[in-house]
């Protein structure tokens, strides 16, 4: 695996859980 597909696997990842964070948060205030 070269450093590009391990650079946008991880901006991925990040911006999936970033996703998951947020709505989590918005799920618990508006509760």
């Amino acid at each position: 695996m070269n450093n590009r597909t391990l650079r946008l696997l991880l901006l991925f990842a990040v911006a999936l859980h970033g996703l998951a964070l947020l709505l989590y948060v918005a799920r618990n205030h508006w509760i």
